[in-house]
């Protein structure tokens, strides 16, 4: 049994919205041992950070039909009050950024088997919310079986890019997260893993149709976890929203 663990975070200052979603990338080998040097898929973990942008709104509208799931943890501070009293709230003293902070990792280190560490790194005094996602042991292309691979077979949202040289299929899991397989042509291993950047895989998204599916992939298990944290600055010419997302994906291979 190999592991591999894939970090990526990022942050930005600005109102509440972004233009995609959050996408973690990694190269598989599509059969083990490899049967030749590009004998390999990519597996991309696609977080749905406007689904956690809708939850931070729901907290500010009483009338909201928005829920969270099991998979959802919201953690306000013990100063600021949300408006919607139906949102499940976890209260925390964010002006002591060190020992809140330590307790959302801990949170998350335990909802994703042990796997995702250290998650959330900037808590601080103006600190209003932290959304956090956690899944836990997601099975790709779904539980059971010994081998390392596994037919892939049913109905499922997918593209064929003859440019690009890939076809994207998509498994989806929640509202939060989904995993996307992008599968090379013969010849387009190396320039297509160049190319799956966060614009390219929306755009491919949007031309996604259902369509019968019918494939053999590698079987991995994926351990995931994706935050939001809101910021509330006061100055005097009014309030300034800041917001940051970060994502990280542990990958276990039979």
């Amino acid at each position: 049994m190999k592991v591999l663990l894939f970090l990526c975070v990022s942050a930005a200052l600005v109102p509440v919205a972004i233009l995609y979603d959050g996408y973690l990338k990694m190269k598989v080998d599509k059969h083990y041992p490899p049967l030749n040097p590009q004998d390999y898929i990519y597996v991309i973990v696609a977080f749905k950070t406007k689904a956690l942008d809708n939850l931070f709104e729901a907290l500010e509208d009483p009338d909201s039909s928005v829920s969270q799931t099991n998979n959802i943890t919201i953690f306000v501070d013990k100063n600021w009050h949300p408006q919607n009293t139906h949102m499940q709230t976890v209260s925390k003293d964010f002006a002591t950024s060190g020992t809140s902070m330590s307790s959302v990792n801990t949170l998350v280190k335990e909802k994703t088997s042990g796997k995702i560490l250290n998650l959330v790194t900037n808590v601080n005094k103006n600190t209003v919310t932290v959304i956090v996602n956690t899944n836990d042991a997601l099975k790709v292309p779904s539980p059971g079986g010994t081998r390392w691979t596994k037919e892939l077979s049913g109905k499922y949202m997918k593209v064929e890019n003859k440019v690009l040289g890939v076809t994207l299929v998509e498994l989806p899991f929640s509202q939060y997260v989904s995993i996307l397989l992008a599968i090379p042509a013969a010849g387009k291993e190396e320039e297509l893993g160049k190319s799956l950047t966060a614009p390219t895989i929306e755009e491919m998204r949007k031309s996604m149709t259902l369509q019968r599916v019918n494939l053999e992939v590698p079987r991995v298990t994926l351990y995931a976890a994706s935050f939001l944290t809101v910021d509330i600055m006061h100055r005097d010419d009014g309030e300034v929203i800041g917001t940051r997302y970060g994502y990280k994906v542990s990958a276990q291979f039979p």
